[in-house]
């Protein structure tokens, strides 16, 4: 015979099991990285949703292990945006509005069908990805080839605040990791470089974590912790859930990615009667009218009497198109 304490247990471990098993969606036992950093992730329609989120999550594993919480907002953007960079770059910097919204700095990457962008950039024909240098609202953009790995090498050159993070044969000759080197803040103008090969190197240095983390912001207040999965950009397919990269707003504040399109639509005509009887209401109708206009007519007249006598009224009688 089963005792109650025996099957008290068996419950006991099975709930613990289960617990074990299916992680809350905040884990408690993932440690808060003592850094943080925002970051805007722009994709067009054509931007596989898997590969859109392997490149994000690379992104999330490799910059933990430099203790910064990597913060992803991901926006499906509408096509028909400007070609042009500078145009480009000033509409992403008021769609995430890092300084406004969180005060503090972060940087934007967007991927597009258009293999154009990181050249015309970078002003080099074989760039598969182009980056700005530690920036306020640094800015990277990737060809539509481009995988995790040169998303990680320009998120470097955006994020590397202290020194830089540079092509490698372009600084110091100390490695950054992912075919990169570290420079000096002062010792070169705020630049765009390119990736122009396979990267060889995939791993961070610890010198580059060090400039990483001079790039982001302490996490002791915000205490961001990782999810649990690992779904970070969901492609939006209908244009109207979009986001409109044109209208130069906030994506933060955005309550919904494009507003609804304003839709016309001609008043219908009114007659406006003023009556203090009923029957002199019903003299107005026009000739011709159907049974249903009658009929609204007719309730019409069923004003209310008060002592006895008729109180005057405004009425409106819809008599729609003839």
């Amino acid at each position: 015979m089963v005792s109650v304490r025996t099957i008290l247990l068996v419950s006991l471990v099975g709930y613990s099991t289960l617990a074990l098993a299916t992680p809350p969606a905040s884990p408690w036992w993932l440690p808060v990285q003592p850094y943080w950093l925002p970051m805007c992730f722009f994709f067009d329609a054509h931007i596989d949703e898997e590969k859109a989120n392997a490149q994000i999550r690379s992104l999330s594993e490799q910059y933990a292990g430099c203790g910064i919480h990597l913060k992803p907002f991901t926006f499906t953007i509408r096509e028909g945006f400007s070609s042009d960079l500078q145009s480009i770059r000033a509409l992403a910097e008021k769609a995430c509005p890092f300084v406004d919204e969180f005060g503090v700095r972060g940087a934007i990457q967007m991927q597009t069908s258009n293999k154009k962008l990181p050249v015309s950039m970078c002003n080099d024909s074989k760039a598969s990805g182009c980056s700005t240098l530690c920036e306020s609202h640094s800015f990277s953009v990737l060809g539509p080839q481009a995988g995790a790995e040169v998303a990680l090498h320009e998120s470097l050159h955006s994020n590397c605040c202290g020194p830089l993070c540079v092509d490698a044969g372009q600084g110091s000759g100390q490695p950054a990791g992912y075919d990169l080197e570290l420079a000096s803040l002062g010792s070169r103008p705020q630049t765009e470089y390119a990736s122009r090969s396979a990267i060889s190197s995939k791993k961070i240095s610890a010198s580059a974590c060090a400039a990483l983390r001079a790039g982001a912001s302490s996490n002791e207040v915000r205490s961001w912790r990782a999810g649990r999965d690992d779904v970070y950009y969901k492609r939006e397919t209908e244009i109207l859930s979009q986001y409109d990269l044109n209208a130069g707003v906030s994506f933060f504040k955005a309550q919904s990615p494009r507003p609804p399109a304003e839709v016309k639509v001609p008043p219908e005509p009114v007659v406006i009667l003023t009556s203090t009887t009923g029957e002199k209401l019903l003299d107005t109708l026009r000739d011709g009218e159907d049974k249903k206009k009658n009929d609204e007519a007719t309730q019409v007249t069923n004003l209310s009497m008060v002592d006895g006598s008729y109180r005057h009224h405004l009425w409106k009688i819809k008599v729609g198109k003839r």
